[in-house]
């Protein structure tokens, strides 16, 4: 039997149509709508991500290993329109198990622990940022009669997010082991922006 030119039209449409429709919801990459239910099925529960490498991405995981489930990169920032729908559409299925394992408020939770450990790790940073402002040099200097002191920026508060609050102060370091703070200072542990503040 031969096709007439009007069914292979149709059978031409229909299977453009497919393609498209799969390119789209990136139906024919590795992960996609039914990757992501396999992956729920095998107890494999995991979140993709992609693009620009965010300052947090090693605290994510290790809060996410925390609450049970990984988060995997996938690629930079660039990354094929299809790949991009595919791991949308993955993640969608992956955060609907995560709403019903935790609860549906677990992602506000997940970023306050997240952020609360990015500031914990980064009191390295946020003491050199202290320490290189020029204000602090200055005042290291007017107390530089003081021979026997030590001067040293202690980080205190780290997870505060309060900006009111100190999360750093500069103080000198006496012989007997107490200390005197000099001034308080508020870093922003994400672009180490230093403000000197009363408190």
């Amino acid at each position: 039997m031969k096709l007439k030119p009007l069914h292979l039209i149709v059978i031409a449409l229909t299977v453009l149509l497919l393609f498209g429709v799969g390119y789209k919801y990136g139906r024919f990459t590795r992960y996609n709508y039914f990757a992501a239910q396999w992956n729920r099925v095998n107890g494999k529960i995991r979140l993709l991500s992609y693009g620009k490498k965010l300052l947090v991405d090693n605290q994510q995981k290790i809060i996410a290993e925390r609450l049970g489930f990984k988060i995997n990169t996938i690629a930079g920032c660039i990354i094929r329109h299809s790949e991009a729908n595919g791991a949308n559409e993955y993640n969608k299925v992956m955060t609907e198990v995560l709403n019903k394992r935790l609860g549906s408020h677990w992602k506000a939770r997940f970023d306050k622990s997240v952020d609360s450990l990015f500031r914990i790790d980064n009191s390295v940073r946020i003491y050199r940022a202290v320490m290189n402002e020029p204000n602090v040099a200055e005042l290291i200097q007017k107390n530089d009669s003081l021979k026997a002191v030590r001067f040293q920026v202690r980080i205190v508060n780290p997870t505060d997010t309060d900006t009111t609050h100190p999360n750093a102060v500069l103080c000198l370091n006496g012989k007997d082991g107490r200390y005197t703070v000099i001034a308080y200072y508020r870093v922003n542990p994400y672009n180490l922006g230093v403000v000197r503040i009363r408190y």
